[in-house]
């Protein structure tokens, strides 16, 4: 843990998963901090001064041993991209699996965001992006458009859903579902495709890196 206001670090002993598992993911929202692994997922939550841990590991509770990312959501639900058992929900403190109910996406999902319309959407192995809003699931292959079903990263810039490739950007317009692409002729190619290699920031940006150079793509772009 590093505190931004004194610079002071410590190393977290409190939570076993925290010690002794490789950490894929970190995502939050309020005081609540989300933590994935391959054995689980830990959230630590801060309440007057003092992190308390609740550990959710593996099989048991989750239904698969590898959680790939843990998404928040706004309306208090907590998404998992598994890998195993597909896209997975905790809500009312109870783990649901919607494998089932989306079979055209496989039980490997990677990444997860939320639009500004509260659909979600999320990277599956090799069968494209996958856009869900409570009730059906869409996907986005490439007879809808998506440039390569190989998706290395997904990130929302404002109204857009952007789905990373090798040597490709294909930008979705969340509201329309149109979809734009930035590719070599704009000088992209080579992007990182190293597991979780980008960022967003405050105001909707998106970083990564193509061709050893940090690219930034601006959430204003038209």
């Amino acid at each position: 843990l590093l505190d931004p206001s004194t610079g002071v670090q410590k190393i977290v002993t409190e939570d076993s998963l925290l010690v002794n598992s490789n950490i894929i993911s970190i995502s939050g929202i309020d005081s609540a901090i989300w933590i994935s692994g391959f054995e689980g997922i830990v959230c630590a939550t801060l309440r007057e001064g003092t992190i308390s841990y609740a550990n959710y590991t593996g099989i048991t509770d989750i239904g698969s041993t590898y959680v790939n990312y843990i998404l928040p959501d706004t309306k208090g639900r907590v998404w998992l991209a598994t890998d195993g058992k597909g896209l997975t929900v905790l809500d009312k403190d109870k783990f649901t699996s919607l494998q089932q109910q989306a079979p055209g996406s496989g039980n490997v999902i990677y990444r997860i965001v939320e639009d500004p319309f509260n659909n979600l959407w999320y990277s599956t192995y090799r069968n494209g992006v996958v856009k869900y809003n409570g009730t059906t699931f869409y996907n986005y292959n490439n007879a809808h458009g998506l440039s390569d079903m190989n998706v290395t990263g997904l990130a929302r810039t404002r109204d857009n859903i952007i789905v990373m490739h090798r040597n490709k950007l294909d930008i979705i317009n969340a509201k329309t579902g149109v979809i734009t692409y930035i590719d070599d002729e704009q000088g992209i190619e080579n992007i990182n495709t190293d597991f979780n290699a980008y960022t967003t920031d405050g105001d909707g940006n998106l970083y990564f890196i193509a061709d050893s150079t940090i690219c930034k793509y601006h959430a204003d772009r038209k």
